[in-house]
This record gives structure tokens, sequence and C-alpha cells, in this order.
């Protein structure tokens, strides 16, 4: 497993943060993004934190394997990377 950070979320978006989900806000396309709760811990964890570290957290909260934990974040990284809520990662442009 490698002990590599997570990326950084965008600096530009603006959350608010629910009991089981976050409201992403994206001032430079006005796009909303509902993240429901996995995807919701994914993106908290995007502050740098060792991807070693979340691998462990959702094994132990859903009872998973290693592997599906990493396909999960995975998953979650490249959705967030594609609709620019990285930081260095751009927004989708809509068709006019």
């Amino acid at each position: 497993m490698s002990n590599d950070r997570l990326p950084l979320r965008n600096p530009d978006t603006l959350v608010a943060v629910f009991d089981d989900a976050y409201v992403v806000f994206d001032p430079r396309c006005g796009e909303v993004h509902l993240l429901g709760a996995m995807s919701a811990v994914v993106f908290d964890a995007c502050d740098g934190t060792p991807r070693s570290v979340l691998v462990d957290e959702i094994t132990s909260i859903l009872g998973v394997d290693e592997a599906a934990a990493v396909d999960t974040i995975d998953h979650q990284l490249t959705e967030f990377g594609r609709t620019g809520l990285l930081l260095g990662t751009s927004p989708m442009r809509r068709p006019p």
C-alpha cells in the first residue's frame, strides 16, 4: 500500500455540510455537486491526508477489503478531477 498523500480540494469551491452529504459549489463554472456520504468522506480527506489512513478508515467503517476501499477512493478521485473539484483541475465546460 502506497503512503502517498491524497490530492488537495480546489480552494475555489464552496462546501455546505449536511448530515449525510456535502453540497459543493464551483463558482468558476456555476456547477453544484451533491456528494453522498462516501463521496463526502473521500472529498473531506482531500487535504493531503495519507491515502493509507483513508483506506484504513473505509475498511474499518464499511467492513470491506483493502482492494475495494482503494477502488472506491480511486473512482471518487477520478470523478473529482474530472469535474474540477481538485486543486490543479478544471471544471468540465458545458456546451452552449
